[in-house]
């Protein structure tokens, strides 16, 4: 059996007029959500409010009906990010609008961690003193990157901001879903483009490496952001994991 320790932050940030980012923490700590609304559109904020409002909702019901019996934990998820797709559709179909969202889902179901996650929000693990990215960006350039493609990248200069995946627009995409073993002292971080843009890989490890204090380590990230000029919102969730015998 698990617990689970949770911080959370979101900002602003420095240059943006409002903040698109929306993030879920349930009071039960089982799951946890991260959305941010597509800039380049209209009502970011109102499409990641709606998505992870539609998550609370959704999941509320799958707790009162199955509580901790789920049986198939990733087609729960798979299940609530489409709902959460088809809350915004439903809202840009009534007002002619195209408003879409990033949209990773974390849920924490006996010994495993199970996430669901379109768009280029980030969920990472921390183990052993390892940092690994759980999660792949659904962008122009990851997808040119991992294709073969890489030449391309000259003639697509917003490549890394031009999403492949997200939810509100067009069809309902698959999300990616992953089903990881928990370990004692595991960390996940959840967290948008506001933040790793303005934190490498390495820099979140060694902060994970010395802060086991979850409210610091979302503190040492938001920092590092302001000191890169913090261009865009940025919203963090930082769990920790601890095993009960």
């Amino acid at each position: 059996m698990f617990t689970t320790t949770v911080t959370s932050l979101t900002d602003v940030g420095l240059k943006r007029a409002r903040n698109e980012d929306s993030h879920l923490l349930m009071p039960d700590g089982s799951l946890f959500a991260v959305a941010d609304g597509v800039g380049g559109n209209e009502n970011g904020d109102k499409a990641s409010q709606l998505a992870v409002q539609t998550i609370e909702e959704k999941y509320r019901y799958h707790q009162r009906a199955f509580g901790e019996n789920l049986v198939d934990p990733q087609l729960v998820i798979s299940q609530l990010m489409n709902d959460s797709h088809r809350a915004i559709a439903k809202v840009n179909q009534r007002n002619g609008t195209t408003m879409c969202t990033t949209l990773d889902v974390l849920l924490f179901h006996h010994e495993f961690a199970v996430l669901g996650h379109l768009g280029d929000s980030r969920i990472y693990r921390f183990r052993d003193g390892q940092l690994l990215k759980l999660t792949r960006d659904h962008t122009l350039y990851e997808h040119l990157m991992i294709t073969g493609r890489k030449n391309e990248l000259p003639f697509y200069p917003k490549a890394k901001h031009t999403l492949t995946a997200s939810v509100g627009v067009g069809l309902f995409t698959e999300p990616d879903l992953k089903t990881i073993h928990l370990q004692d002292n595991d960390i996940f971080l959840m967290m948008s483009d506001g933040i790793y843009n303005y934190n490498e890989d390495t820099a979140m490890e060694s902060i994970l490496k010395h802060e086991k204090n979850m409210d610091k380590v979302c503190q040492a990230l938001k920092s590092n952001c302001y000191q890169g000029g913090a261009g865009d919102n940025l919203t963090v969730i930082a769990i920790l994991v601890r095993a009960v015998n």
